[in-house]
């Protein structure tokens, strides 16, 4: 099922998340998408423009822009000031950058690669509307009870306009629908379902849930068919990877899958390490954990590939659609 999905979207999305190694140094337009670290709970996208080992850039968020500036050598090396007080430290290679600085409320770490061309950008808007057609397609599929590959359902998820990586639209409403449910009022319960399951086919326990209530008002054709999705969600995420190593991460499409998976591994977050560059250039959140019944420490590797993949997909959206713009 792994090696399936991925050799699927390689082909796919090769021109979008291949590293674009260019000569001639490190000048031109890049760009990092920020997930939420340590106290800062936001997304936050990263911009900048680098000329003569000089470089100017801005740091975007919901209701906050930072403006920053800095120099680097010609290996690459360099410092950067966040105004008015921060300061931090740059790296750059041929096709990516790494940024570490202190912001007003948390410890900030960018990982950022060359900004798309033009044309790569409407390659990837291409891509992205190819990835939606698909999602649509399979979530059709399983609604009405047909097979279908759910690997292939999860990794088209972050290209949907309504993608959901941290839960900031799903998690109250799911919770919501789960208390509905426990207090028997399934009429609220489902009606917060089909709400959730707009936003994100893929919650195996939103599907859970509908099963439930559906079972519970004599509904058990339906209810099977909810069940068996929510069943083909777990198994595809639990089969992705064992989570041993980078080599066998589990490969997810947002926080939420993180956490299913320490939960059926029964394992308490100690600390998380989000968007760590691996060996072989993909990105991966590495938490340790421990369980109720053993005190040793576990290591658990997650491919986050695909959220950074996600997100520069909906960047490249916007900018094509600016761009045809009168």
């Amino acid at each position: 099922m792994r090696a399936f999905a991925t050799l699927v979207f390689a082909a796919l999305l090769l021109a979008v998340t291949a590293p674009l190694a260019r000569a001639g140094g490190f000048d031109g337009n890049w760009v990092a998408l920020l997930p939420p670290q340590d106290n800062c709970n936001g997304t936050a996208v990263m911009t900048l423009t680098m000329s003569d080992n000089t470089f100017q850039g801005e740091t975007r968020s919901s209701g906050s822009t930072q403006v920053f500036s800095g120099t680097i050598d010609a290996e690459g090396n360099g410092t950067i000031l966040i105004y008015p007080r921060s300061s931090g430290t740059i790296k750059f290679s041929a096709d990516h950058f790494d940024a570490n600085w202190n912001a007003r409320a948390c410890r900030r770490h960018a990982m950022g690669d060359r900004a798309l061309s033009s044309s790569e950008a409407a390659v990837a808007y291409a891509q992205r509307r190819q990835l939606q057609s698909r999602y649509t397609d399979l979530a059709r599929k399983a609604a009405q009870g047909d097979p279908v590959d759910f690997a292939v359902l999860r990794s088209a998820y972050p290209y949907t306009d309504q993608w959901d990586p941290y839960g900031n639209k799903t998690t109250a409403l799911l919770d919501q629908a789960a208390a509905a449910a426990t207090g028997k009022d399934c009429t609220s319960a489902m009606e917060k379902l089909d709400a959730i399951l707009k936003l994100d086919f893929t919650i195996d326990a939103a599907h859970a849930l509908r099963s439930d209530c559906l079972a519970a008002t004599g509904r058990e054709p339906a209810a099977k068919i909810e069940s068996n999705i929510a069943d083909g969600l777990i198994h595809s995420l639990m089969d992705s990877g064992d989570g041993n190593t980078e080599a066998s991460a589990y490969v997810v499409m947002t926080q939420r899958e993180e956490m299913d998976v320490l939960a059926n591994r029964q394992l308490a977050v100690k600390l998380r390490q989000t968007q760590v560059r691996g060996d072989n250039g993909h990105l991966y959140d590495v938490v340790q954990g421990t369980s109720a019944t053993d005190v040793a420490v576990r290591t658990v590797y997650f491919d986050v590939s695909s959220l950074v993949n996600g997100r520069r997909s909906r960047l490249a959206a916007i900018e094509t659609l600016a761009s045809a713009m009168p």
